[in-house]
């Protein structure tokens, strides 16, 4: 067999170079197959086409081994080499420009989807991705033939995937207790504690010597972190960066490639805490639970086009994520009066004003900052980055560790709300606010649609505002089920263990399980295939101008729209009459009513459908003609009072040949419908819908029939809809 002999399979989105890369590297005088371009006689042998199939499945742990070589038909062995291609969403946006036609797989929705899940793929089987938006041919080629030239570097590359890595190959890698020739520990660890050992450390220097004198490996891990000690050699080593309490952040130090320099891996810990209950705990099994629970969300934001730093998890714990720029703010999710609202501020949850009968918020669901401070201080320090704090942590046992320490000589501190005033120099306030809302209701549609519902949560996302990179699961949300009588047994969330302790340690593991079962079979028999937001109609809030203009804004983004896809002909005129007849209705108001935000709402619907649709509606002016173009611009713009749009003084004159009647339509939510608004026609029947499902169960749901087709759209038409 000849190692030299080798052939190269292209993975990847959907105009990321396939059909370009193909026959340059042929011409290259390389083997090369792709997604319609490779042998149907060896794709037994290959996995070309049925990779693919991979992205529609939900990711997990079970996906079998790839094929890493075969026999050609003349008889020669050769070794497989993968390479998974990506650029960025408009990189690819701008090559699909260029294409005489386009299809439902190539939607703005569709390719971020898609480009999440070849890139998770990629972390899974440990194969190299190769960024083509920033190359040209020549560079992508030449790199392309030197990872097939090189298998020492792709040898490293299965090494680190997901589908094998475990936590012992991490501490293999890491080897923080090693004893490294030449280096005089116990000399170096009596100065270590000279310099950390003093009046601000909650360490004293016998605490060190007499945990190092029961744990003599204690020695080397404390001077080894310290001082950066390692063997000499070593291909490949993890050094641990960042620990904190869930997790531990490790970047791969090597001198084969820079591949994972922008890379960190994440280790979560079999941890749980609670701030308010001054409570931790480690519970066997929690990590992977955790992990599995992380991928399903994770899941559910690719979707929706959330994005996010994690590219890979396993069932271990383990996670590759995109490196970031991070903040002290913890974003936080409110849409009922719990938690740190509740115990805050005293007599709100039972205040009319502010709180439903039910619990939420009669303004609807917020967005508060915190700023996240360290979880105890001791004489004004934060104990947590001393240098020893985790090593001597792990040594004593963590309830030993928080008892003796923690509780006895530090004092507990905690995150704190920051005013809004105070983020816009730290993090983008209004970004943050509408990835937050997007985030929340996005988990929010796929847990009600299994009787749940999430109530609170908190999230990081980087200075941008637009990134997430925080984990996301049981831990950091409440979630319950939806009925308003809930015992023990409803609750899938951390209060479980807040309320019970360590003596509940079995049933947070059972609950969360559970969940995961529940969210895992439900998604499992809904593959993506359409938007799955939905904007929130519920005529019991009395929303805020700064969240209705939030809603509206994630509402009026279609991102299942093909972007070079031609017009249908239609006939929307009846649609946009219905339209301008209540808009007109509304400006027509006299006091006391004002009218105003719903006519600027009606204004947008009408000018979103016009210019979906094709047309201009120049009866209808839109409130954001006025505001900033751009979408950073217009997110900073918050509507305030003052006089609705100015429309003549007599309705539309095609409100008559179409009979629209006088009444007030209203706004509503269609179940199912993706990110669409529901206008209802006071005749009796008719629904003006931005883009409902016409497949499946969504008209039976709605009890819809599809009256008039104006712009279709594969299986998501916009139209007219009428009641049965």
């Amino acid at each position: 067999m000849s190692e030299s002999a080798y052939t190269i399979i292209l993975h990847g989105n959907d105009a990321t170079g396939k059909s370009t890369l193909v026959p340059a590297l042929r011409a290259a005088g390389q083997v090369v197959y792709a997604r319609g371009d490779e042998d149907a006689t060896l794709e037994e042998s290959l996995v070309v086409r049925s990779f693919d199939k991979l992205t529609l499945q939900l990711a997990d742990d079970e996906r079998a081994p790839l094929p890493t070589r075969y026999t050609d038909k003349d008889g020669v062995e050769r070794r497989i080499v993968r390479v998974v291609l990506d650029a960025d969403l408009a990189v690819l946006q701008g090559r699909l420009d260029k294409r005489p036609s386009t299809d439902k797989w190539e939607s703005e929705k569709s390719l971020f989807y898609f480009r999440a899940r070849f890139l998770e793929l990629a972390a899974f089987y440990g194969l190299p991705v190769v960024d083509t938006g920033k190359k040209g041919v020549e560079e992508s080629v030449a790199e392309i033939i030197g990872l097939a030239r090189n298998p020492q570097v792709l040898a490293l590359f299965a090494r680190l995937a997901l589908r094998t890595l475990t936590l012992d190959d991490v501490a293999a890698l890491a080897n923080r207790r090693a004893v490294v020739a030449g280096v005089a520990y116990a000399k170096r660890l009596e100065e270590i504690i000279a310099l950390e050992c003093g009046a601000t450390s909650m360490f004293t220097p016998d605490d060190v010597r007499s945990q190092c004198a029961r744990d003599p490996g204690l020695v080397h891990a404390l001077v080894n972190q310290y001082d950066n000690v390692h063997e000499d050699g070593a291909a490949v080593r993890l050094r641990l960066v960042v620990e904190g309490e869930s997790k531990q952040i490790y970047k791969v130090e090597t001198g084969l490639t820079g591949y994972f320099d922008a890379q960190v891996l994440v280790v979560l810990k079999p941890t749980i805490y609670s701030h308010s209950k001054q409570a931790t705990a480690e519970i066997a099994g929690l990590s992977a639970i955790r992990a599995a629970g992380s991928r399903l969300f994770l899941e559910m934001l690719h979707r929706a086009g959330v994005r996010h730093t994690y590219r890979g998890l396993n069932a271990h714990g383990l996670i590759w994520a995109q490196s970031t720029d991070i903040t002290q703010i913890e974003t936080v999710y409110k849409e009922q009066c719990l938690g740190t609202d509740k115990h805050s501020f005293f007599g709100m949850v039972a205040h009319a004003g502010v709180t439903l009968a039910t619990g939420q918020y009669r303004r609807g669901p917020y967005v508060r900052f915190d700023w996240r401070n360290p979880n105890h201080t001791y004489k004004g320090a934060n104990p947590a980055t001393h240098p020893f704090y985790h090593a001597m942590e792990a040594s004593v046992g963590k309830d030993v560790f928080y008892d003796e320490f923690l509780t006895a000589r530090a004092r507990p501190f905690g995150d704190k709300c920051v005013p809004e005033e105070l983020v816009h120099g730290v993090q983008d306030v209004e970004a943050s606010v509408e990835a937050t809302v997007r985030i929340f209701f996005t988990m929010q549609h796929y847990l009600h649609q299994i009787g749940l519902e999430v109530q609170d949560g908190c999230i990081m996302l980087d200075p941008t505002g637009q990134t997430m990179w925080s984990e996301i699961n049981q831990d950091c949300m409440r979630i319950k089920q939806r009925e308003a009588a809930r015992g023990a047994h409803d609750v899938f969330d951390k209060d479980i263990w807040r309320a019970g302790g360590s003596a509940v340690k079995g049933n947070i593991v059972d609950k969360w399980t559970q969940l995961n079962q529940r969210l895992r079979a439900h998604l499992a028999a809904r593959p993506f295939h359409e938007h799955e937001m939905h904007v929130l109609a519920d005529e019991a809030l009395v929303l805020t101008p700064r969240y209705r203009a939030l809603y509206e804004r994630l509402a009026a983004a279609d991102r299942s729209r093909v972007r070079s896809a031609p017009a249908d002909v239609g006939e929307p005129e009846r649609l946009l009459a219905l339209m301008e007849a209540h808009l007109w209705q509304l400006t027509a108001a006299v006091p006391p009513h004002d009218a105003s935000p719903e006519a600027r709402t009606m204004a947008q619907l009408a000018n979103t459908y016009a210019r979906k649709a094709g047309l201009t509606s120049c009866r209808c002016p839109s409130p954001t003609s006025r505001s900033p173009s751009s979408p950073a611009a217009a997110s900073k713009s918050i509507p305030t009072p003052g006089p609705p749009p100015s429309l003549p003084a007599s309705p539309p004159s095609t409100r008559a040949c179409i009979g629209v009647a006088q009444d007030t339509y209203k706004i509503q939510r269609v179940l199912g419908a993706s990110e669409s608004y529901l206008v209802n026609d006071p005749c009796g029947g008719y629904l003006l819908c931005d883009a409902i499902v016409i497949s499946g169960a969504t008209l039976e749901a709605n009890g819809l029939d599809v009256w008039r087709v104006i712009k279709s759209k594969g299986d998501v038409a916009l139209g007219l809809y009428q009641r049965w």
